[in-house]
């Protein structure tokens, strides 16, 4: 029962506050590196962002080991990988608890099952050991291998304790020679150990932990590494640790172990004093902490390992007192007392729970972009250094389609900083200076609060609140062209087409260089325009093939660039087709070929007579740009013979040109007679009756049979508006 309530208690812990912060971030990393990377070195995160000093993967591997089965099975089931960080966290957990319960079962059977309740629930009531038990910092690794050479200690299994100390000091934080030294030495002293027995385990020992530690950190580090040293030579020698702020030499005794111990605190010394044995115990934990006063640097988690022998001593008070209640007034108060100083354990965790659940604005800001942008969709993020240290992980990125950029000390409001579809930016206030470079190009999507302070009013109950305010901005980038999407690969499409002449079935094969940019990152193309252009060439080129391009546009879907299109194309002859311009939605002017007048020798065309013929054509109805393009898809038919009375040669140069009459090349009465086809709208006007089939093909020209006849060039060009057909002649 004992074990189950402190892993409840875990549990519960690990489910509040599931994110982690910065401390943490090498060992988590490093988790899921070996769960999802594999051998697959060059993607680790460590590589990218190494941290101060190095750290052992020792701690990782074990973890990720025992993991593995588990995750395993979240892969199989596609489910959010978040929970694999659960998954590492508490096997994480279970590791500290597995070392908790030798030490209780060892206390229980030196001190009696009653010392053990107290033991038991002292330490589910407080909050700092069970809140770290569970995260991956350096210190928790090491509190396993700390528990358990403590209860081989007391079993003097001396052993497996030189071993657990070799581990702990050599592999994980050498600080706990201060606190792992002192047993050893007192056993020496006193002779419980021997000098020569000691020396014969001690060494091989240290050299298989020393040798283990190198071979695994250099390979993974790509240098020859030895981890802790290197964090002893940099926190020790060069006091490179002061850095990160210092704290006053008695720091430990009036901040770190009250808030650690809770009212358990007073209570002890209380214990140490009715058992002289735990003098003994509670002497190397002295030691530890005084000693490690004298380094300026001081954090509560650096001194986490004597949480355990100090509720041995308060549990032992507890236990005095309350087998003692039935004999006075006065110790019926105390055991009454050690009651209600458990619900004053557990009401001050609560609180600092309650806090710290708050203070991961990170970790919640990346779970709210999740939840706000559909899964299926792309994002190109940027995670700024507040963000990325208060809860972002790699098992935070849930999707792989995504891109999650942490480069650091990247200019606000840059070009660099606007080319990402997201931002998560550190920022009090929607007002803050960091959004100022922001106001004109992203909209606030969300924001996340983290705690502030407490505020108290006795007037209410619970008389004291956890207020909190805006920490983290989630913003939008409105700028669709400066969004940087060339991360994204794009499949190459075959796509078939129907040729406008024969009907045969012609293959697109599309090879796609640069890949689509767009903000909302879908695949799939809506709508689709399709814009070809011919270019005529002289007389003699007419009948080859004429070049065709083809471009691509969505409305708000991504865009293909430095597409390359290859495709058969029918074979045309001089003539190039109206076109639908992309700006206007109009019919553009038709341009007659290069090849020679168009009037017959020996006589010209009045243009005038085809204006009155066309005069008197209604040309009332209009066609949109949708149904020209759909018109222009249908196969093409040839038009009937211009007629018996137009059977001259309108083609090739006449005498009449040659002559220095008018200019075969002026067509601009041609070119201003097919504007007036235009309303006044920019849409093209049909006769409802009289229809001019136009095609992109352009029927050869028969030959009559003598000299006087030559090719009759025919120009037709496609138009359908409601299935009505009218006719125009040139």
């Amino acid at each position: 029962m004992m074990d189950w309530l402190i892993m409840g208690v875990a549990l519960l812990h690990l489910v509040t506050a599931p994110y982690t912060k910065v401390e943490e971030s090498f060992n988590l990393q490093a988790c899921h590196d070996l769960l999802y990377n594999g051998i697959n070195l060059e993607e680790y995160d460590h590589l990218e962002f190494p941290g101060v000093v190095p750290r052992t993967f020792v701690g990782p591997i074990v973890v990720s080991v025992i993991a593995y089965p588990a995750v395993a099975v979240i892969q199989l089931l596609g489910l959010n990988k978040f929970i694999a960080q659960y998954i590492v966290r508490g096997v994480l957990g279970l590791l500290v608890i597995v070392a908790w319960r030798r030490l209780r079962k060892q206390l229980q059977e030196s001190f009696g099952l009653p010392l053990t309740f107290w033991f038991t629930f002292i330490t589910a009531s407080q909050f700092h050991f069970m809140y770290y038990l569970s995260r991956p910092l350096p210190n928790t690794f090491a509190l396993v291998v700390a528990l358990l050479a403590f209860s081989f200690w007391l079993e003097q299994q001396h052993h497996a304790l030189i071993w657990t100390c070799g581990i702990a000091v050599l592999i994980f934080r050498s600080e706990l020679c201060l606190f792992l030294g002192p047993m050893l030495l007192a056993d020496l002293l006193t002779r419980r150990l021997q000098t020569l027995p000691f020396l014969q385990c001690v060494i091989p020992a240290g050299l298989c932990c020393l040798m283990t530690t190198i071979a695994i950190d250099s390979l993974f580090w790509g240098r020859l590494l030895w981890p802790e040293g290197e964090v002893f030579w940099f926190n020790t020698y060069k006091n490179q640790s002061s850095t990160w702020g210092t704290s006053p030499f008695l720091w430990y005794w009036y901040s770190a172990l009250p808030r650690a111990l809770g009212s358990s605190f007073l209570l002890a010394p209380v214990g140490v004093a009715l058992d002289k044995r735990l003098q003994v115990l509670i002497t190397p934990a002295l030691i530890f902490v005084i000693l490690y006063s004298f380094l300026p640097h001081k954090e509560l988690r650096f001194i986490i390992y004597v949480f355990p022998v100090f509720n041995i001593a308060a549990a032992r008070a507890c236990q005095f007192f309350w087998e003692g209640r039935e004999k006075s007034g006065t110790r019926q108060l105390l055991a009454i007392g050690c009651v209600l100083h458990l619900l004053v354990n557990a009401a001050f965790t609560t609180l600092l729970l309650t806090i710290s659940a708050n203070n991961y604005p990170g970790g919640a800001a990346i779970h709210k972009l999740h939840q706000i942008i559909p899964p299926d969709a792309f994002a190109n993020v940027h995670i700024d250094n507040y963000v990325a240290q208060t809860g972002v992980s790699r098992f935070t990125q849930l999707h792989d389609h995504w891109r999650y950029n942490k480069t650091e000390n990247m200019k606000a409001g840059s070009k660099s900083m606007r080319s990402f579809s997201h931002l998560l930016v550190e920022a009090k206030s929607k007002y803050s200076y960091n959004l100022k470079h922001y106001t004109s190009s992203h909209e606030i999507v969300s924001s996340v609060e983290a705690f502030s302070h407490l505020s108290f009013n006795y007037q209410q109950f619970p008389p004291v609140k956890v207020r909190v305010k805006p920490a983290v901005f989630l913003l939008k980038n409105l700028d669709e062209e400066s969004i940087d999407w060339s991360w994204i690969p794009v499949e190459t499409p075959e796509i078939v087409i129907e040729s406008t002449s024969t009907g045969e079935e012609l293959t697109q094969e599309e090879s796609v260089d640069k890949p689509i940019e767009d903000e909302d990152r879908k695949d799939i193309l809506e709508e689709n325009s399709f814009k070809s252009e011919e270019k005529v060439t002289d007389k003699t080129e007419s009948e080859g093939k004429i070049s065709d391009e083809m471009n691509m546009e969505s409305i708000n879907q991504p865009q293909l660039q430095g597409e390359k299109v290859e495709y058969n194309r029918g074979i045309v002859e001089n003539m190039e087709p109206e076109i639908v311009t992309e700006e206007t939605g109009m019919l553009s002017e038709p341009t007659l070929p290069n090849t020679g007048c168009f009037a017959p020798e020996g006589e010209i065309i009045d243009i005038e007579d085809v204006h009155a013929h066309v005069d008197k054509q209604d040309t009332s109805k209009s066609c949109t740009r949708e149904e020209i393009i759909e018109a222009a898809e249908e196969p093409l038919e040839v038009v009937e013979d211009l007629g018996s009375d137009e059977k001259d040669d309108i083609a090739g140069t006449c005498t009449l040109c040659s002559s220095g009459g008018n200019d075969p090349n002026d067509i601009s009465d041609v070119n201003k007679y097919s504007k007036e086809i235009l309303d006044d709208k920019g849409e093209a006007t049909l006769p409802p009756e009289e229809s001019t089939e136009i095609g992109e093909d352009l029927d050869q020209v028969d030959d009559v049979g003598d000299e006087e006849e030559a090719e009759l060039v025919e120009v037709t060009l496609t138009l359908d508006e409601n299935d009505a057909k009218g006719k125009a002649d040139e």
